[in-house]
């Protein structure tokens, strides 16, 4: 675990002074000669601000998990967030998570709200120009729910966004995590190491609508179970309510399946077929 942390802090911090000292460079010197320093971009963690708002995931559950009795039927994951913000990009804020789970009746899980781990992100800017946004954010999270707490479990997490705008509306996006989970005693089918890398091709149809086509890769090594991996893809649209709330409806259609991968499809076929609807406000 200690090397995992070491590369994605070294890593944060090498892309972090990488932009801040491109920034200061820039504003100070528009000639991008190498005599300015860090202390000549004054804006870089200037002017924080409030940073939040809340994400909700509303799933319908795969139709051959939810078969058998006492399975899982729908899930409302709630997210909310709250931090701070520069006006150079960088970021602090902690989150707290919500789920509201139904289950079918004959089994021993019941339908009601559970807690999940809470967490604490740092988000950093890499690269910004007109068309491009590098971003990446490194996550801790802390054991609250009964899975984590029960297996000691903490989970470190790395995001790198990439969003190029297009020309025609149409946007780029790009997003790579990379998930560590450490327990004091591992079973053979729990995850260590997890990465999910998903892309979207959206277009902009007039003010209110969003349209798009996204794939989401998830990669799921074990402790001493098979590596299990998924391909999906995904039609999608947003209804832009305001500048900073949109919701709309996702259907995630498996593409390939191997070994097992948590809350994943576990074959190819219409029965593993899944729709969400997906909520977002922010500040």
């Amino acid at each position: 675990m200690g090397q995992f942390l070491g590369v994605i802090l070294l890593f944060v911090l090498f892309s972090s002074l990488s932009f801040a000292q491109k920034n200061a460079s820039t504003s100070a010197n528009p000639e991008g000669q190498s005599t300015t320093t860090i202390n000549a971009s004054p804006d870089i963690f200037s002017n924080p601000s409030l940073m939040g708002g809340m994400k909700a995931y509303n799933d319908v559950g795969r139709a051959q998990q939810t078969a058998p009795a006492g399975s899982r039927q729908f899930i409302s994951k709630d997210e909310f967030f709250l931090g701070v913000r520069t006006q150079g990009g960088f970021g602090l804020f902690g989150q707290v998570v919500q789920d509201f789970k139904n289950y079918s009746p004959g089994g021993k899980k019941l339908t009601g709200f559970y807690t999940d781990d809470p967490s604490i992100s740092f988000l950093h800017p890499i690269y910004t120009s007109d068309r491009l946004i590098i971003t990446g954010l490194a996550r801790e999270y802390f054991p609250a729910s009964a899975w984590a707490v029960g297996g000691n479990i903490y989970e470190q997490a790395y995001y790198l966004n990439i969003v190029y705008k297009m020309k025609g509306g149409y946007d780029l996006f790009n997003q790579l995590i990379s998930r560590y989970f450490s327990a004091t005693n591992y079973v053979p089918s729990d995850s260590v190491f997890y990465e999910e890398y998903t892309t979207t091709l959206s277009k902009l149809l007039g003010r209110s609508v969003r349209v798009g086509l996204g794939q989401q890769t998830q990669v799921e090594t074990h402790n001493d179970t098979p590596v299990g991996k998924t391909l999906e893809i995904f039609p999608y649209a947003d209804f832009l309510i305001s500048k900073t709330i949109f919701a709309g409806p996702r259907v995630y259609i498996p593409v390939a399946a191997q070994n097992s991968v948590y809350d994943a499809p576990i074959g190819v076929s219409i029965s593993n077929v899944m729709a969400e609807f997906y909520l977002q406000a922010t500040l």
